[in-house]
């Protein structure tokens, strides 16, 4: 709530002369209702009380009077304790604000009493009254507090709100970075006193100082191209090719696991060698990158780093600003066309912004900087399926869905062959018999797999990896055997295949979905199993649907977690699969203090 406070000062620069957190030297009396005191521009005090509760939906963390009354034998309640705050100001009417700031729901008792957002003493129940009269002394003070209190309950939960204050400075008024080095000053001045000042005074140059900072880092737009990887189909190659060779704005779809992205980064490396100008940004790469793809001035900085890679001569003396991204892509456009050539943009991902963020402001900073540029640069979106509401007007405008809009194709016989004489050549697989044979077994294997997954790719990598596992010498048979991915749908799939699931390998997916952090393998997860035999053969079940890097066990693909998190036992299960995962933490957190002392 302090930053949200900050944040609306730095919007209007006229309403403080100062602020500060966790009491002041000036107002050292002041004990309870300290959080975040403000001096006002016309000489008046605000004091905040700041209370959030791990879990504002539960009943016993209702904002209700046992809550506000409650006390030690030999302690004080809340109550108590701002009400002792606001009497050292007396009548002196220097307090224009003391405020309960808390996410707890009034329950149906103190709900009645409120009138606005103040709790009304008339309404108040006797019994109450005459409890808060003994704690304050007198009905009088009883009902001088009531009078100046002010509550604001049912806020936002801290996760929620971040976001949204986020949102109100990026990028117009900050970068990623400078936000995130807010935050964290902030908790800093929080927990030290004389800071920022040596009275703990902020001033409002404090706030402009940290954002101003910017960080000339941009984020890595690698993204694997996987070996023996060929186009899904020629023609739609070729198709792509040709609109990249013209200015305009093409949207490429794919369902989950169509290999979109991958296409992309393979038609970018393509485009590199024809020695195309070609920039771009995905705004997901894998579930183990930490940073923020989102964020417009992470997503313009990278696109200016890439401009600045390809043309170091004229934009040499350039630094890297967010807000002139449109010119830089301009400059970038102009510079190609000198040589009869035309800059590509790729901006992949697109569906991944609205699953990630409240609102899509982000997506569409950085879309309406681009597409007034189409008549000049070739723009290429990608994205899953999604309803317009997510995507921005203008990106709508330019690229209508009937028109523009193309469909990635499933993968045809030729690149699933081609994905297969890799594995076979890299001994990833092993395919029965020996040259001619062999051969003529890869065409019926590659078949089998066109027939069972419809050219799906993800379904194929699945496949695959389960016959890699097995670590047999593979036949069409053994393909033949295998689960179906009916309609092209991988979230079929994993339904036809939760279904035959043991509970055991169940609950390891529920387990590695549920967790904020990576697991670093499966002997991490076996800790919160009783039965190290279940588990070791529960994993075996799923094992094809994730992998093990070096940052940890991730899922194979995002659509798993999109379909666990869909899942009824996920959320039934997310409190109990929490407890597991704390005390694996807790247990780890102990070994590693044995290990340092």
């Amino acid at each position: 709530m302090c930053i949200h406070m900050l944040i609306n000062w730095f919007h209007d620069p006229e309403k403080y002369q100062w602020m500060c957190i966790e009491g002041n030297k000036e107002l050292g009396n002041i004990k309870s209702l300290d959080d975040v005191i403000c001096f006002t521009a016309s000489g008046e005090y605000e004091l905040y009380q700041v209370k959030f509760t791990i879990d504002s939906g539960r009943d016993d963390l209702r904002l209700d009077f046992d809550w506000l009354l409650k006390k030690k034998p030999k302690g004080t309640s809340l109550i108590e304790k701002w009400s002792a705050d606001l009497e050292i100001f007396g009548d002196s009417n220097v307090i224009s604000i003391a405020k309960l700031i808390t996410n707890r729901k009034p329950d149906t008792v103190l709900s009645n009493c409120l009138d606005g957002n103040k709790i009304d003493y008339n309404l108040v129940p006797d019994e109450i009254k005459a409890r808060v009269s003994t704690q304050l002394g007198d009905e009088r003070k009883a009902i001088t507090f009531f009078k100046n209190l002010i509550i604001e309950h049912s806020q936002h939960e801290i996760d929620d709100l971040e976001l949204k204050l986020q949102d109100s400075l990026v990028p117009d008024h900050a970068n990623n970075e400078s936000w995130l080095q807010l935050l964290k000053t902030v908790e800093r001045w929080a927990t030290r006193k004389n800071e920022p000042s040596p009275d703990g005074r902020i001033f409002l140059e404090h706030i402009h100082e940290i954002l101003s900072l910017g960080s000339k880092r941009t984020i890595s737009q690698f993204f694997e191209v996987p070996g023996g990887y060929i186009p899904p189909v020629e023609e739609f190659h070729k198709e792509i090719l040709e609109r990249s060779t013209k200015p305009g704005c093409s949207v490429i779809s794919g369902l989950p696991g169509m290999g979109k992205s991958t296409y992309l980064s393979f038609l970018t490396d393509q485009l590199i060698e024809k020695k195309t100008p070609v920039i771009r940004h995905h705004y997901y790469l894998s579930p183990h990158f930490i940073g923020d793809r989102i964020a417009f001035n992470n997503a313009a900085r990278s696109l200016q780093s890439q401009i600045k890679s390809l043309y170091p001569l004229d934009f040499e003396g350039d630094k890297l600003d967010s807000q002139q991204l449109d010119t830089w892509v301009s400059r970038a456009a102009d510079k190609a066309a000198e040589s009869e050539e035309i800059l590509v943009v790729i901006i992949d991902g697109l569906d991944h912004v609205y699953r990630e963020r409240s609102d899509i402001s982000q997506l569409e900073h950085l879309v309406n900087r681009i597409d007034p540029l189409k008549e000049k640069i070739c723009l290429l979106y990608g994205t899953q399926p999604i309803s317009d509401e997510y995507l921005p007007n203008s990106l709508l405008r330019s690229a209508p869905r009937e028109k523009l809009w193309i469909d990635i194709p499933a993968m045809g016989l030729g690149a699933i062959k081609e994905r297969i004489d890799f594995l076979v050549s890299i001994e990833e697989i092993d395919v029965v018999g020996e040259n001619e044979h062999q051969r003529s077994e890869i065409v019926e294997i590659s078949q089998a797999f066109l027939d069972i997954s419809q050219g799906y790719p993800l379904h194929i990598i699945y496949s695959l990896n389960s016959l890699k596992l097995a670590g047999n010498k593979i036949s069409r048979y053994d393909v033949e055997r295998l689960p179906t991915c009916p309609e092209g749908d991988i979230h079929t799939y994993y339904e036809n295949l939760w279904v035959s699931l043991s509970e055991s390998a169940k609950e390891i997916l529920l387990l590695i979905a549920s967790a904020d952090f990576l697991w670093p393998d499966e002997t991490h997860l076996e800790f919160c199993f009783d039965d190290s035999l279940i588990f070791r053969n529960s994993f075996a079940e799923i094992q094809h649907l994730i992998e093990k890097r070096l940052s940890g066990i991730t899922p194979f693909h995002s659509s798993l977690f999109v379909f666990l998190k869909r899942k009824g036992e996920f959320s039934d299960s997310k409190e109990r699969l929490n407890q597991k995962s704390k005390a694996w933490i807790d247990r780890k957190r102990k070994t590693n203090h044995r290990v340092a002392s």
